[in-house]
């Protein structure tokens, strides 16, 4: 999905189809529902992972490069 339209009530309502759906896209961190936990990669070095279980649903948090972090929902 565009990192624009992916939201976590997206996710919610997508995952509500009684169809098998596995949701893959980058949420920006400016967006209400992002999670302070995974926001807090900047002090970790570039490589570095982070995972959350939230709400039956696993978010990654990823840093690529030295300024920027990636979130997958």
């Amino acid at each position: 999905m565009d990192n624009w339209f992916t939201s976590i009530p997206l996710d919610d309502k997508l995952l509500k189809i009684p169809m098998t759906f596995t949701v893959v896209g980058t949420i920006r961190k400016n967006k209400r529902e992002s999670l302070p936990v995974l926001l807090e990669l900047r002090s970790q070095s570039v490589g570095a992972s982070m995972h959350h279980l939230y709400q039956a649903k696993t978010l990654l948090s990823y840093k690529k490069m030295c300024c920027s972090s990636i979130y997958i929902p």
